[in-house]
């Protein structure tokens, strides 16, 4: 049901043209069989970026959160809303002739 690609093929692929081929076909592939794909060892804003920009469903790093207990979890949240909310993807202004 989901395909989570290793963090050696995300971490700096916005640099490497090899990674970020590699990063894109497993997207594709992933888009063809339905699969949500997880994006494991995101570290740099440029990262994060590059794999919303490739179509990936979730992502996971040191950049969104350090791995934390489950209890932590709700606090943490709690926290972080307005980083968060500055890692969502840039939405495309609207058309002002709408």
């Amino acid at each position: 049901t989901e395909l989570k690609i290793d963090r050696s093929f995300v971490h700096d692929a916005w640099r490497h043209d090899n990674l970020r081929a590699i990063l894109q076909s497993a997207l594709d592939l992933a888009r063809q069989l339905g699969l949500v794909t997880v994006a494991d060892g995101i570290e740099t804003l440029e990262d994060w970026r590059l794999v919303q920009a490739c179509g990936c469903n979730i992502g996971q790093g040191f950049l969104i959160a350090r791995p934390m207990p489950t209890q932590d979890f709700l606090p943490w949240l709690k926290t972080h809303q307005r980083r968060l909310h500055e890692l969502r993807p840039a939405r495309p202004e609207q058309d002002a002739s709408r």
